[in-house]
């Protein structure tokens, strides 16, 4: 069990394992194995910014997922809480990040995952992020249509969380994927699937070669719900981004409560 109360955290933050991959020596590889449950809780602190100052530099992804690093499995399911955001204002101003200039949509680093980050970071179960923060920073819409805010690197609202994965960075998912928003957030974009990883039942072999159990041997129909009750972002997926579904995808938006509709806004 993870639990972030306070600090400043310098990279990224996991439930899971780290692991070792040997291509050429499969035999060597090494998987972190949680038998149970990864767990993820976000109560307080802030991700630090250091800037790569050599090419020697570890690469710093400023990320959060339920399973691990490298070669990690994660035979039960996983669950990420944030109940609030580690991107402080100031983080994101050295990052350069704003509401328009953040980067590529493929992009690997200030993302949150139910799953893991390598292809190889599977979860045997079933993957739960959970986004409930309120009132961390105000939300304006006006900020979508205002041209001149837009450019402005300094311009009110800041973003709370980049791109949200149901599912894995990399990593595959073997049961279903939930994804809950709610509060008051201000998010990039919300997938129910991965960035590259799938949600199914499939299997991976040590040379990263991914295969899918025909339809007899599936016992199950897999998914990914979104529910996205409340909060602000770009846009809203049941999907992944490239990653595949072997399943059904649902997405709900809003609940049956008139005022938390209003702190509804999707741009797209």
């Amino acid at each position: 069990y993870v639990t972030i109360d306070g600090g400043k955290i310098q990279n990224s933050i996991f439930g899971g394992g780290h692991g070792h991959i040997d291509i050429e020596h499969p035999e060597r590889s090494i998987i972190a194995e949680i038998e149970g449950d990864a767990h993820v809780l976000i109560k307080n602190g802030e991700f630090d910014w250091i800037p790569e100052s050599s090419k020697f530099d570890t690469i710093r992804y400023y990320g959060i997922y339920g399973s691990g690093l490298t070669a990690s499995i994660v035979h039960g399911d996983t669950y990420v809480e944030a109940r609030r955001s580690l991107f402080s204002k100031e983080f994101l101003e050295k990052a350069g990040l704003n509401l328009w200039d953040y980067g590529k949509p493929w992009d690997k680093r200030f993302t949150l995952c139910g799953g893991g980050f390598g292809e190889m970071t599977d979860v045997m179960g079933n993957t739960n992020v959970l986004i409930d923060v309120d009132g961390d920073f105000d939300f304006d819409p006006s900020i979508f249509t205002d041209a001149d805010n837009a450019k402005d690197i300094t311009a009110k609202p800041y973003l709370n969380f980049m791109d949200i994965f149901g599912g894995g960075l990399l990593g595959n998912v073997e049961g279903s994927s939930n994804v809950t928003i709610k509060g008051r957030p201000f998010i990039r974009n919300v997938y129910g699937g991965s960035l590259v990883g799938n949600i199914g039942l499939m299997d991976m072999d040590l040379n990263g070669n991914i295969y899918t159990p025909s339809n007899e041997h599936r016992n199950y129909l897999t998914s990914t719900t979104v529910n996205f009750i409340s909060g602000s972002a770009h846009c809203v997926f049941g999907g992944g981004l490239m990653g595949n579904i072997c399943g059904e995808t649902q997405g709900n938006i809003g609940s049956d409560d008139p005022e938390s509709n209003k702190n509804i806004f999707i741009k797209t």
